[in-house]
C-alpha cells in the first residue's frame, strides 16, 4: 500500500528525567502527550 512505501523513521532524543529543574521530564511529558493525545506519564491517577 501507499502508506507502507512512504514510511519515515522517527528519532526522538529523550532528555534525562532527573535533574534539579525537572525540565527533562516536563519536555518528555509534552512530547508524549502530543503523540498519544493524553498524559500517560503523570503519576496522578483519575
Amino acid at each position: 500500500s501507499e502508506v507502507s512505501r512512504n514510511l519515515t523513521p522517527a528519532v526522538v532524543v529523550i532528555p534525562p528525567t532527573t535533574g534539579s529543574t525537572g525540565l527533562g521530564m516536563q519536555r518528555l511529558k509534552k512530547i508524549v502527550e502530543k503523540a498519544v493525545g493524553v498524559d500517560i506519564l503523570s503519576k496522578e491517577q483519575g
